[in-house]
C-alpha cells in the first residue's frame, strides 16, 4: 500500500509551521520570464495519534491583468512517530481575467487512508458544476491487489485558466474504465473506453497546425505483467474531417517485451487489422524541412498474424497515393504521380524483416518505376542490417517530371538496377545500373551504359569507393572507372583516381544529357544561357581536399581524334584546383603538356580565376579536321607545334570557360593547306577536260590561241589555290578582354606561293568558338610556274616582289564563314570577274 510504504527515517512531531516564498516555473520553451507564484503554508498539530491540519495558499498575477489563486486544506494523521494512517487534500483554485470575466473554479479532493482491509484512495476534480475526473481505488492487504475505477470528462475551458499562461488547444476528453494491479505494480490490468477530440494543435507547436481538428476513440483491455504485455481487446479509430485510420486487435495475444516472442489463442486466425482510410499527406509537412508534399490521401489495409512466435504484417489492400507532388523551396520536383506499395513486415524473437514486394509509380495509367526490396536484421549486437533490392524505370516516363527534365528529351529508355548493403561490422553498399534502349528526339539511338558502384565505410569515417562505367555504342566500348578514398575532416579529403583503357568522349558526352537539368519554381525547363551568372558561393569541387590522378590509356574525341596515355593529377583544396603534370600523346610522335591553376575567392565579384600554360608538339591536324567534317578533306593537313598561356575569370564554371583569354603561337612544317577552295562550278566548268574543250572551241571561233590558254590557266590556278603543299606555317592567336580572337602574323610559305595576313573571330555568346563569325584578310605572293600562270592572267604586280622573290597578287583574299566552315566564295567570284575583264577573255567570248 501507499501509506505502508511511506515510513520516515526519524520520529516526527510538527507543532507549527509558517512558510512564505515563491514557486518559480520556467517557460516550456526555455525562453521568456518564468512564472512566479507566491506561496504560503501554515498549520501544525502533527504527531503520533493526532491529525495535523495545514493551509496552503498560492497566488499569481498574470500578464493579462488576471489572477490565479489556490486555497487548500491539507491533513495528515500519524499512527506512530514514523508512519501515517491518512493523508488528505481539499483544494479550491480560482482564475479570473479578461478571458474569464465570471471567473473559473476548480475543486480537488484527494485522500489516502488505512482501512480494515488495507488502504483506500480517492481523487476527484470538479468544476463548473460537473465532475471532471475521478479515481477510486482499494488496496487489499490480504491479496496484495490494487483495484479501482477511473473516469474523465474534461474540456479545455475547465482547465485552461490554470495552465500558468501556457497555451492549450481546444480539446474534449471523455472516458471511463477500471484498473487492477499487484502491490508491487509489476502487473497492471487496465480496461476502458476513451473518446478525445482536439482543435488545432498549432498553439502547442506551430507546424502541428497541419493536423487540423482530430477525434480519437479507443476501447482497450490490456495487461502489463513484468516483461510481457497481454492485449485482450484493442480498437482505436482516428478521424479528422473524414475517417483517417483504425487499428483493431482481432483476437487476444501476449507479447514478450524482452524476447519479442508472441503468443496467440489461435495461430490460424489474423491477429490485428490496420486500415488507413485516408491519411492526409499534409501531416508529413512538419518533418520534411523545406520539402513540400501534396496529393491524395494515403490509403491501404494491412492484416497481422502470428508466425513462428512473432508478428507477420501483410498488405490486404496495397498502400496507394494518387496525384503525388513534391516541391523543394518552391521549385517543383515531382507532380501528378500515382504510387502503389505492396509490402510486408515480420518481427520475431530472432530478428525482423521488411519486404517491399512491389512499389510502383506512374501517371495516367502508365507505370514508369517499379521496385522490390528487402531489409532485415537478426537479433544480436554483432548482427548486421542487410538490404537488397531490384528496380526498373521507364526513363521516357520520368522525363515529364520537373526534377528529371533534361535536354535529352528521351523518347525511350530503360534503367534496370540492383542494390545491396550491409550495415554493422563492415558497412558496405553496392549498386549496379544498366541503361538500355535510350533514344531522344534529336538522337533516335543513344549509347547504352552499365554502372557499378561500391562504397565501404570504416569506423573511423573513411569511405572507400569504386565506380566502374562501361558505355556501349555499336562496336565501340568505353571502359573506365573512378575510385579512391574519402577521409573525414574539415575540409573533406580525397585521394581519387580516374583510370581506363578506352574512352570515346562523344559517347560519354551523349549520356551526360541524361543528367537532370533541374527546374525553376514554375516547373518549366531551365534556359540554355543564363542572362546573368550569380557568383558561386562555394567552388564547384565543393569541400574536397586532396587529389585525383589520371591514367587513361586511350581517349577518342569526335570518333576519330585519338589521345593516348592521358596522365597527370588534379590537386584540390578549398581555394584552388591545380593541374599537375598533365600529359597526353597524339599518335606516336605527338604529345601535350599542360599545367595551371583555378583559384576560388568567394568574396570576389568573379570568384574563379584561371592561369594555365599549354604546349603541344607534332599535333596531326588531319584527324581533328576529319572529326569535325568527315566528308571534307582537312583544311590544314600537317603536324603543328603549339605553345600558349591561358587566363580567365568568371562567376561560375560556365562563365569561366566562356571568358577564357590568352595567347597561342602555332607553327607547322610541311603539309597541305586547303583554306582557299576556289570553286568555279557555278562560274565556269572546273574540270580540266571541260576547260580544254571550251578553250578550244573559243580559240577556233575567235582564232585566238591565247584565249584558250587563258581558260586553261584560270582552271589551273583554281586547282593550285585549292590545295597548296607548303613548307612552313605560322600564326599567333590572341583572345583579349572583348573575347574576340585576333589572328596575327599569319604566314604560309610554299615553293611557289606565299600567304600572309591577319584576321579575327568575332565573339558570339550564343555560339561555340568554331561556329563564331570568321574574317580573314590575306595577301598572296607567287613565283615559278604558278607565278607565270598568274602573270598571263594579269594577276601579279611584278613591281612588288619580296625578299624571297614572290610577286604580289593584285587581288586581296577575304575568308568569311567560321573556323568550322570557312567561306571563300567572294574571292572566287572576284577572281573570275577580274580575269575575264583583264585578259579580254570576256570580249573574245562575246566576239568583240
Amino acid at each position: 500500500g501507499l501509506l505502508a510504504q511511506l515510513k520516515l527515517p526519524v520520529d516526527l512531531t510538527l507543532d507549527g509551521v509558517e512558510l512564505d516564498g515563491e514557486l518559480v516555473v520556467p517557460q516550456p520553451t526555455g525562453g521568456g520570464e518564468p512564472e512566479r507564484l507566491h506561496v504560503t503554508l501554515t498549520g501544525g498539530g502533527l504527531a503520533a495519534g493526532h491529525e495535523g491540519a495545514f493551509k496552503l495558499a498560492a497566488a499569481e498575477a498574470t500578464n493579462e491583468g488576471g489572477a490565479l489563486t489556490l486555497q487548500a486544506d491539507l491533513g495528515a494523521a500519524m499512527d506512530s512517530p514514523r508512519t501515517f494512517s491518512k493523508l488528505s487534500a481539499k483544494a479550491n483554485a480560482t482564475a479570473s481575467g479578461p478571458q474569464f470575466p465570471s471567473g473559473v473554479k476548480l475543486a480537488i479532493d484527494a485522500t489516502a487512508a488505512r482501512t480494515a482491509a488495507g488502504e483506500a484512495y480517492t481523487f476527484g476534480a470538479a468544476g463548473a458544476g460537473k465532475e471532471l475526473a475521478s479515481i477510486h481505488g482499494e488496496y487489499s492487504t490480504a491479496t496484495s491487489n490494487l483495484s479501482g475505477q477511473w473516469k474523465l470528462d474534461v474540456v479545455r475551458s475547465d482547465v485552461a485558466a490554470f495552465a500558468l499562461e501556457r497555451a492549450l488547444p481546444e480539446f474534449n476528453v471523455v472516458g471511463q474504465g477500471s484498473f487492477e494491479s499487484g502491490g508491487d505494480l509489476s502487473e497492471i490490468h487496465a480496461t476502458g473506453r476513451l473518446n478525445a477530440s482536439t482543435g488545432s494543435l498549432a498553439v502547442v507547436r506551430e507546424e502541428l497546425g497541419v493536423l487540423g481538428a482530430l477525434e480519437l476513440a479507443v476501447d482497450f483491455d490490456v495487461l502489463l505483467h513484468e516483461n510481457s504485455l497481454r492485449v485482450d481487446r484493442f480498437d482505436a479509430t482516428l478521424r479528422a474531417d473524414k475517417p483517417v485510420a483504425r487499428v483493431r486487435a482481432l483476437q487476444p495475444f501476449e507479447f514478450d517485451l524482452r524476447t519479442a516472442a508472441l503468443k496467440v489463442a489461435d495461430p490460424a486466425q489474423d491477429l490485428v487489422s490496420v486500415v488507413l482510410d485516408g491519411v492526409p499527406l499534409a501531416w508529413a509537412r512538419p518533418w520534411l524541412g523545406n520539402f513540400e508534399v501534396t496529393g491524395g490521401a494515403v490509403r491501404g489495409e494491412f492484416d497481422g498474424s502470428a508466425r513462428n512466435g512473432g508478428l507477420e504484417l501483410r498488405a490486404k489492400q496495397p498502400l496507394t497515393i494518387n496525384g503525388l507532388a513534391v516541391a523543394q523551396g518552391g521549385g517543383a520536383l515531382l507532380r501528378g504521380i500515382d504510387v502503389s506499395l505492396d509490402a510486408a513486415a515480420d518481427y520475431a524473437a530472432a530478428g525482423w524483416q521488411v519486404e517491399v514486394s512491389r512499389l510502383t509509380a506512374g501517371t495516367g495509367g502508365v507505370e514508369f518505376f517499379s521496385l522490390d526490396a528487402k531489409a532485415g536484421r537478426l537479433v544480436g549486437k554483432s548482427e548486421a542490417l542487410k538490404v537488397t533490392g531490384h528496380f526498373q524505370a521507364n526513363l521516357a516516363g520520368w522525363n515529364s517530371q520537373p526534377v528529371f527534365a533534361s535536354s535529352a528529351a528521351l523518347k525511350s529508355g530503360t534503367a534496370d538496377g540492383e542494390f545491396s548493403g550491409s550495415i554493422g561490422g563492415a558497412k558496405v553498399l553496392e549498386a549496379k545500373v544498366s541503361l538500355t534502349n535510350l533514344g531522344a528526339s534529336a538522337q533516335p539511338k543513344l549509347p547504352a551504359a552499365h554502372l557499378e558502384c561500391r562504397l565501404e565505410f570504416a569506423d573511423d569515417g573513411k569511405i572507400t569507393f569504386d565506380a566502374p562505367l562501361v558505355v556501349m555504342n555499336g562496336d565501340r566500348t568505353s571502359d573506365f572507372a573512378i575510385g579512391g578514398v574519402l577521409l573525414p575532416g574539415t575540409p573533406l579529403r580525397m585521394d581519387g583516381r580516374l583510370t581506363g583503357d578506352q574512352v570515346y568522349v562523344d559517347d560519354v558526352t551523349q549520356l551526360t544529357a541524361l543528367i537532370p537539368a533541374g527546374a525553376p519554381e514554375n516547373g518549366s525547363a531551365q534556359p540554355t544561357v543564363a542572362a546573368t551568372a550569380k557568383p558561386d558561393a562555394t567552388p564547384f569541387w565543393g569541400a574536397l581536399n586532396g587529389q585525383v590522378t589520371l591514367d587513361l590509356k586511350k581517349v577518342t574525341f569526335a570518333n576519330s581524334l585519338e589521345v593516348s596515355n592521358l596522365s597527370g593529377a588534379l590537386r584540390l583544396d578549398p581555394g584552388s584546383l591545380k593541374m599537375d603534370g598533365l600529359k597526353a600523346g597524339f599518335g606516336s610522335e605527338s604529345d601535350l603538356k599542360a599545367s595551371g591553376e583555378v583559384k576560388f575567392d568567394a568574396a570576389a565579384k568573379s570568384p574563379y580565376t584561371l592561369a594555365a600554360d599549354v604546349a603541344v608538339a607534332n599535333f596531326e591536324t588531319g584527324p581533328a579536321f576529319r572529326a569535325l567534317e568527315p566528308a571534307k578533306p582537312p583544311t590544314i593537313e600537317t603536324k603543328l607545334n603549339l605553345t600558349g598561356h591561358l587566363a580567365g575569370a568568371g562567376a561560375d564554371l560556365g562563365e569561366l570557360t566562356e571568358h577564357l583569354r590568352g595567347e597561342v603561337q602555332i607553327t607547322g612544317r610541311g603539309g597541305i593547306f586547303r583554306g582557299l577552295p576556289v570553286d568555279l562550278s557555278d562560274k565556269l566548268p572546273k574540270n580540266q577536260s571541260a576547260a580544254a574543250v571550251i578553250g578550244g572551241i573559243i580559240g577556233a571561233v575567235t582564232g585566238k590561241k591565247e584565249t584558250a590558254d587563258n581558260v586553261r590557266d584560270l582552271f589551273s590556278l583554281a586547282k593550285t589555290l585549292s590545295e597548296i603543299p607548303f613548307d612552313q606555317l605560322s600564326v599567333k592567336a590572341v583572345r583579349g578582354e572583348d573575347l574576340n580572337v585576333q589572328l596575327q602574323d599569319f604566314s604560309l610559305i610554299a615553293p611557289e606561293l606565299r600567304l600572309t595576313g591577319t584576321g579575327s573571330v568575332q565573339h558570339d555568346p550564343a555560339k561555340p568558338l568554331l561556329q563564331q563569325p570568321l574574317n580573314v584578310q590575306l595577301s598572296i605572293g607567287a613565283r615559278g610556274t604558278t607565278g607565270d600562270v598568274m602573270k598571263r592572267l594579269k594577276l601579279l604586280d611584278t613591281a612588288k616582289q619580296d625578299s624571297l622573290g614572290y610577286s604580289a597578287m593584285v587581288l586581296p583574299v577575304t575568308i568569311g564563314g567560321s573556323l568550322e566552315k570557312p567561306n571563300v566564295n567572294q574571292f572566287a567570284t572576284d577572281l573570275v570577274k577580274y580575269v575575264l575583264e583583264r585578259t579580254g577573255l570576256l570580249n573574245s567570248i562575246l566576239g568583240k
